[in-house]
């Protein structure tokens, strides 16, 4: 099966660069809100924290907080600089604190999970707490929209899709870009339903359907990434077995010196 991959580039990397909502659309954004936090299963009596750069619309973080109120969560607020694309030490050890001490994450940030050593994924999952991430989502129009969508019809997209992508044998996705991967031995992950009590993390609007490759070969064309934004020209990955072999430009060697001088070296593509 081969899946062409979005030939849409990112525009934007901060909330900064997104234009605020008029106060009364809060009402607009609460159907939505309801339909998240179903989603992320918030119950009453837990502690809930809307982690939030403070460029984020005002608006959206109250909206957020009202829906977690009125379930009956104990609400609590964080405030944030901007997250730095690639930057590990981008928080203090009050933020790595929450996974250890709060119910569920709303995180109104980008990308906190790779740009935050202490929001690191591992660190997600060997905690109790549940993580929600509005990667450049934190909008009113979000909610207006995407989030619209009630929980169930996500849940039935994603079991078609694991229906008709199950007894695949080879994936291959391409894209304009030159982007040509086919992965083989592949498996498909398990639907993530939120369940209290375990280290989980999602997306917001869900993200799709996903698999590990136990073989992948082609190449990987990035002209962009959430580790680094926009590259001054695109980074060409070869891919063997499941491993990278070869990169044409030497933007790609200083980045990932970079990143494993960060201590960072787990997110390398292995």
């Amino acid at each position: 099966m081969t899946l062409p991959a979005s030939a849409t580039h990112a525009a934007s990397f901060s909330y900064s660069d997104l234009p605020k909502s008029d106060p009364l659309a809060i009402v607009n954004a609460m159907p939505g809100i309801r339909n998240m936090l179903k989603y992320v299963a918030l119950t009453s009596g837990e502690t809930m924290v809307v982690l939030a750069e403070y460029t984020v619309d005002q608006h959206v973080v109250q909206a957020i907080a009202a829906g977690a109120a009125f379930i009956g969560a104990k609400v609590h607020i964080m405030f944030v600089a901007p997250f730095a694309a690639g930057g590990a030490r981008n928080s203090s050890d009050l933020v790595g604190g929450l996974l250890k001490s709060v119910d569920v994450i709303i995180s109104c940030t980008y990308w906190a999970e790779v740009h935050c050593e202490h929001l690191f994924f591992d660190n997600i999952f060997s905690s109790k707490c549940r993580v929600l991430s509005l990667h450049q989502s934190a909008t009113i129009s979000m909610f207006e929209t995407g989030a619209r969508f009630p929980t169930e019809v996500y849940n039935e997209l994603e079991e078609k899709v694991h229906r008709e992508l199950s007894d695949t044998r080879e994936i291959r996705v391409t894209s304009p870009d030159g982007t040509d991967l086919t992965w083989t031995d592949h498996k498909f992950s398990p639907s993530i339903r939120f369940t209290p009590g375990r280290g989980q993390w999602r997306p917001y609007p869900p993200g799709g359907y996903n698999w590990v490759g136990g073989n992948v070969n082609g190449l990987l064309v990035i002209v962009d990434s959430t580790a680094t934004g926009v590259p001054a020209g695109p980074v060409i990955l070869s891919v063997r077995n499941g491993k990278v072999v070869h990169a044409d430009v030497v933007f790609f060697v200083v980045w990932i010196r970079r990143i494993k001088a960060l201590n960072l070296a787990r997110i390398t593509i292995q």
